[in-house]
């Protein structure tokens, strides 16, 4: 059985959006920080997307398999 397990999500926000999105994801990130003891790791990463053309949101978080139970 694995001892961590990784999330990985995309987000593409609306145009102009980026910003708050990203604001809005610090405040999670600190929540878990504070709250949720088997996350291991949150990390939030911008990025602009050249071959879309779009800002992305890179968002990773891992936690403890023992947080599941």
């Amino acid at each position: 059985m694995a001892s961590r397990i990784d999330l990985v999500a995309i987000i593409s926000p609306k145009p102009g959006k980026t910003d708050r999105v990203v604001e809005l994801l610090q405040q999670v990130a600190e929540y878990i920080k504070n709250n949720e003891h088997g996350t291991l790791k949150y990390n939030i990463t911008r990025s602009f997307n050249k071959q879309a053309g779009i800002d992305e949101i890179i968002m990773i978080e891992r936690f403890a398999a023992s947080a599941f139970g």
